[in-house]
């Protein structure tokens, strides 16, 4: 159980999926221990913690990373140490490709359009 002493206001929603979690905090529904204003599912958070992984698993209201991981790290939530599943597969490849030639009409550079420095 949650140490949280959350208490909703009104009928709270899960900020993941948008659909109403249980009125106090429980084995299926959780809440962010920093700003308790964050209700979740547990399967909900649990899908977030898999797709973000360790280093980019956080609070999605308040933003709070160490406070909230040890929590839900205490409730069972495993929260894997990889690249999030963004950063897989190269999903971002081609934002480290440098681009290695000249396009101007006319280059001007004495060794040709196809020089290329390490750096710059």
């Amino acid at each position: 159980l949650q140490r949280v002493r959350a208490v909703q206001q009104e009928q709270s929603l899960c900020l993941i999926c948008q659909e109403v979690v249980a009125e106090r905090p429980c084995y299926d529904t959780l809440v962010c221990p920093t700003c308790t204003s964050a209700w979740f599912h547990r399967h909900c958070i649990q899908g977030q913690a898999l797709r973000s992984a360790l280093h980019y698993f956080r609070c999605p209201l308040c933003n709070d990373k160490d406070t909230f991981q040890k929590e839900m790290f205490r409730l069972g939530i495993k929260i894997p140490d990889r690249d999030a599943a963004w950063e897989e597969n190269g999903a971002f490849a081609s934002l480290y490709e440098r681009h290695r030639s000249c396009d101007t009409s006319q280059c001007l550079c004495p060794a040709g359009r196809e020089e290329a420095e390490e750096n710059g």
